[in-house]
This record gives C-alpha cells, structure tokens and sequence, in this order.
C-alpha cells in the first residue's frame, strides 16, 4: 500500500480536543487501497490513531497527493502541495538519539518515548487549516503496525 499522512492540527490544547483533521493519501493508491487507509487512518480499526481520532471533531475531505517518505538518519516526509518536515535526530556526545519520556500525547498512545530533533525548513499549508512553519522542534515516533 502507498503511503498515507494524517495531519492533525487542532486549535489551542491537543489534549482537550476539538481539532481539525485532513487526511492525506498518496495518489497512486488505487480505490481498494484508499478505502482501507481512510478507515485505518481515522482510527475506526483502533491502534495508536484512535486517540487522534478521539480529540478530532472536524474531519475536512481526503485529499490525494504524491507523497514522499524517507526514513534513515535524517526521516522525512512530504505532500506535494502542502509542506515538508525534515528531521536531524539529536543526539548526545556518544552519537545516540536523545529521547523524553512519558509525554502526555505518547503515552496515551502506549507509547513510553520519542525522539527529538531540529525541524528547521519544516512547514505545513493547507488552506483550510492554520499555517504552520517550524519553530526548530521536532519529535519522531516509531512503531509496529500488523493486521488486515
């Protein structure tokens, strides 16, 4: 399946609720693929967006568009017309990642960490939505997803 990014950009405090979602598809994604990304990515099969969908009361139209994804030392991900976020993971002197623990949004999630990095050049404009440019902070979260 191709790739798919939620972005979810709710007004004020994340933990209250009452946010705005769009969700992202990759245009190369056939009808099939699409259907099962929607209801995957909208939390209805649960797993760690379930909670996202939970603070969400506004779901704007999916909208289809090339994406880009790299992972590695430097992950990144891109949709053609909206934005970009650029990860350079921080570590410390020993070269590994620096990582915070137990983080209100995470943890909800049942996640225990994440990792931090600059996000400078990162930036999100859909037109429905707040603008967002990076102020330098960024967090990365990695998981394991298996199923249907």
């Amino acid at each position: 399946m191709q790739g798919v990014v939620g972005r979810r950009l709710p007004p004020g405090n994340f933990a209250k609720g009452n946010g705005t979602s769009r969700l992202y598809i990759d245009e190369a994604a056939i009808p099939e693929q699409r259907d099962k990304l929607a209801v995957l990515w909208q939390g209805q099969r649960g797993g760690p967006v379930a909670i996202l969908d939970a603070v969400t009361t506004q779901w704007l139209s999916t909208q289809y568009a090339k994406l880009e994804v790299q992972a590695g030392d430097t992950p990144s991900f891109s949709v053609s017309h909206v934005g970009e976020v650029k990860l350079q993971p921080i570590t410390n002197e020993s070269g590994e990642r620096t990582r915070v623990e137990n983080t209100p949004a995470w943890s909800a999630m049942g996640f225990q960490n994440e990792g931090i990095a600059q996000a400078d050049d990162s930036y999100w404009f859909d037109p429905e939505m707040r603008r967002w440019v990076s102020g330098g902070f960024g967090a990365m979260q990695s998981f394991s997803w298996t199923g249907e």
